[in-house]
């Protein structure tokens, strides 16, 4: 059985990727990937987005739902599987 490990926005991390559409589109499903969890909202209502990074640290392209990266779950309960 996986394991779920709990994130929140401002983490950052290395996973495996998902192979979505939007993975594809980007070319990094499948690939380790570095993200970081920032807020695609407002500081009342916040939105939780995924940012890929590149290898240095600065963003990779547009932020995704996290979902499009493994990423499951609402704002509250971001996991992922490991």
């Amino acid at each position: 059985m996986q394991r779920r490990t709990f994130l929140k926005i401002g983490d950052r991390l290395t996973i495996r990727c998902n192979y979505s559409e939007v993975a594809c589109h980007l070319r990094v499903a499948g690939k380790m990937i570095p993200v970081e969890i920032i807020n695609g909202g407002t500081s009342d209502r916040p939105v939780p987005m995924a940012q890929i990074l590149n290898q240095d640290g600065s963003p990779f392209s547009f932020p995704v739902h996290c979902g499009e990266v493994g990423i499951y779950g609402s704002k509250e309960n971001l996991y992922i599987l490991e």
